[in-house]
């Protein structure tokens, strides 16, 4: 008798014990991953591009020859100032080492997890990317990032946020006007025009404030992270139809046309 008794309390405690952990049925969800969030800083992609542009502008006047610095220089007595038409023609091989060496410095700064590729449009835009593969090449899974244009009219380089829609800009005025820098954008601005670009909107475009990046990491993030337990929320919209706001009561759908019939055959009499 002491011995099946002993074996009923053993048994009621393993029973116990096996149903700790569980909370009434109701499994623990391991919680979503955060999505990454990032918005790439159109001042810095600026600040790098500017800076190329001098590194390939120095070597250039390493490189240049006698003529080509007295034309440079014949050039800037009759304007009063170094214009973009460059007085040399820059080959396709220096233009393709600037988007690389673009590219590596962007990628040096670390502006987004990924690695960044950078290609020149038939607009003569400059389009930066995310460049998984590391071959300068949008391909397969790659996003596009920003996109830098001239605006001729002010005086500008703008650079744009095509994710996130943020703009900013850079009045050019680099010093060796005449050599790769005068060239790349002369050829941008050539390559825009006949491309028939409305450079109108480029000049009317808003800017994002300076400093405006810390507060659009803000607001993606917050757009991002997952609703709080316990929280209202919102059921998306079907397309043509207006969201229904937490707390509000649930429309009654009109009856139709079968169901008026049907109720005044029921209550109008005999």
């Amino acid at each position: 008798m002491k011995r099946i008794l002993l074996a009923a309390i053993c048994i009621g405690l393993l029973a116990g014990l096996s149903g700790c952990g569980k909370d009434s049925g109701q499994e623990t969800k391991a919680p979503a991953p955060k999505k990454s969030v990032e918005v790439i800083d159109l001042d810095k992609v600026l600040k790098v591009l500017t800076e190329t542009m001098d590194e390939m502008d120095l070597e250039r006047i390493a490189g240049a020859s006698d003529s080509e610095l007295a034309a440079l220089g014949e050039d800037s007595s009759k304007t009063g100032k170094q214009t973009l038409s460059p007085p040399m023609r820059i080959d396709e091989a220096s233009e393709q080492k600037f988007l690389k060496k673009f590219a590596d410095n962007l990628n040096r700064g670390k502006l987004v997890s990924e690695p960044i590729g950078v290609a020149m449009l038939p607009d003569g835009s400059i389009q930066g990317f995310t460049d998984k593969n590391k071959n300068m090449k949008k391909e397969g899974s790659d996003k596009d990032l920003f996109k830098i244009q001239i605006d001729h009219q002010r005086g500008r380089i703008v650079a744009s946020d095509t994710v996130h829609n943020y703009h900013r800009d850079h009045h050019y005025g680099h010093p060796f006007g005449g050599f790769f820098s005068g060239y790349l954008l002369g050829r941008m601005m050539s390559q825009q025009h006949s491309a028939g670009v409305d450079t109108s909107r480029l000049s009317s475009m808003p800017m994002s404030p300076k400093g405006y990046h810390d507060g659009a990491v803000k607001k993606v993030q917050q757009a991002a992270a997952p609703p709080r337990p316990g929280s209202p929320q919102v059921k998306a919209p079907t397309p043509g139809r207006p969201a229904t706001p937490p707390g509000a009561p649930p429309k009654t759908p009109a009856p139709s046309a079968r169901t008026r019939a049907g109720a005044k055959s029921t209550f109008g009499g005999k």
